[in-house]
């Protein structure tokens, strides 16, 4: 038997011999072994522990323990950090050198010691960024703080899964690494793993309950996965049951039409606003031109009038941006040609704001109100005046929009343009005999209120 005593005479504990060798197990080192059961006793890791023999002899990690014995366990305090100190330890974690680094912590050194040089970097920050995972493990096992971040909020577990190093991820989480640090700021673990496609290491995240609704820049690790089209990382990421709002408008962003349709399949709805971003898919997917994505939604039942949480429609949202292509399929499907955003945008004045002529031909091909106001009263043609577009300027002339209808300010295009000094609008518009209603024959910038 060996019997365990403190330094005030009390007794620790008794180990018998089969009890030492399950501890050992195969190919392990008896009084390595007996002092990291001790640490559940006393609390501290076994590099600041020191079994002393009845001789007075301190017993060596590698020495034998076998029969009886009477053990004095005594604990050790941590040496004195002096610069000195502090160089050759970050050196030996720097250079991974499993046996010099176990040796200064055995001295005993604090396994939290920095080096001013490194800047906040702990050294377990430094190896788990360069993936040494055993001298990863000699730190943890000393009682390494792994919930330390650098400055900029970077913790283990984000460079560990920045440097795609799985084994040092596993390690981290088994000795209950916060997976959420840092609490704010954008070096967020499960993100980085996301972004860069490592399922495992996610997964790995996941189980340990890993915040998935964290974000860096506004989106979270579930919309990384499906913006860049990680299938993989995408169905393991629906296992964990996890906003399908966020992955469907990610996917429907990037025109990722696979990501997209499995994330369907699995019931997300198309007419969910992603509350990050306050959009729709549909809606997204009109503005950015993406027809794959467009046609998709469309199939799944996309609502093509529904607008979004901040009031604009798809097919807005397509005029307004130039998207001409999804424009004109969203007409196809007969979306409502005169249905105004919450602002009072209709799709025909945000192709003339936004200068899209092959989208104002169209909507009036197909019977667009050409006189639809906005709520301060400016029409299609006040507001091509506004945004300078004069192939847009005529091609409302001729389909005989009114020239004298003026905004609820009393101001025709006319007297707009002539305000702005724009020129070329004050020729188009003198040329198609901008009339004063009062004087025939007359050009003139007064006109009539338009109505919304």
């Amino acid at each position: 038997m060996i019997r365990v005593w403190r330094t005030s005479g009390e007794e620790v504990t008794t180990v018998s011999p089969e009890q030492l060798a399950e501890l050992v197990g195969e190919g392990g080192r008896p009084v390595v072994a007996m002092k990291r059961y001790l640490q559940s006793f006393c609390g501290q890791p076994r590099f600041r522990q020191r079994l002393i023999l009845e001789s007075g002899v301190a017993l060596e990690d590698d020495a034998d323990l076998e029969g009886s014995a009477e053990l004095q366990l005594v604990l050790l305090p941590l040496r004195n950090s002096t610069k000195a100190l502090c160089k050759e330890f970050i050196k030996a974690v720097s250079k991974n050198s499993v046996q010099k680094v176990e040796q200064l912590l055995n001295s005993p050194v604090d396994p939290n010691l920095r080096d001013p040089r490194e800047g906040s970097a702990t050294p377990l920050c430094l190896t788990c960024h360069h993936g040494f995972l055993e001298v990863t493990r000699l730190l943890l096992e000393a009682q390494a703080n792994p919930d330390t971040c650098l400055a900029d909020g970077a913790g283990t577990l984000f460079l560990a899964c920045r440097g795609d190093h799985l084994d040092t991820v596993k390690l981290l989480l088994e000795h209950r690494t916060s997976p959420d640090l840092p609490e704010h700021g954008q070096a967020i673990p499960l993100i980085v793993a996301a972004s860069m496609g490592t399922v495992e290491a996610s997964r790995l995240l996941l189980e340990a309950r890993a915040d998935p609704t964290k974000k860096s820049d506004r989106e979270g690790a579930f919309f990384k996965a499906a913006a860049a089209g990680s299938m993989e990382m995408v169905k393991m990421m629906l296992e964990f049951d996890l906003d399908k709002a966020e992955a469907l408008l990610a996917a429907a962003s990037r025109n990722q039409t696979e990501v997209a349709s499995l994330v369907l399949e699995a019931r997300a709805d198309p007419n969910k606003a992603y509350d990050v971003t306050g959009t729709t898919p549909l809606a997204l997917a009109a503005k950015e031109g993406h027809m794959e994505a467009s046609r998709l939604l469309l199939r799944a039942r996309a609502d093509l009038n529904l607008p979004t949480p901040h009031g604009v429609t798809p097919l807005v949202a397509a005029c307004a941006f130039g998207s001409f292509s999804t424009a004109e399929l969203l007409m196809e499907n007969l979306a409502d040609l005169n249905m105004p955003a919450s602002n009072g945008t209709s799709p025909l004045l945000g192709a003339c704001k936004y200068r899209s002529l092959s989208i104002v031909r169209r909507l009036l091909l197909q019977g667009a109100k050409i006189h639809q106001a906005s709520p301060t009263g400016e029409t299609p043609l006040f507001v091509a005046c506004q945004s300078g577009s004069l192939p847009i300027i005529r091609e409302l002339l001729e389909q005989k929009a009114d020239k004298n209808m003026a905004n609820n300010q009393g101001v025709t295009p006319l007297q707009y343009a002539s305000e702005k000094g724009l020129d070329e609008v004050i020729r188009l518009l003198e040329e198609a005999h901008v009339m004063d209603e009062g004087s025939p024959g007359e050009l003139s910038s007064a006109g009539y209120r338009a109505t919304p």
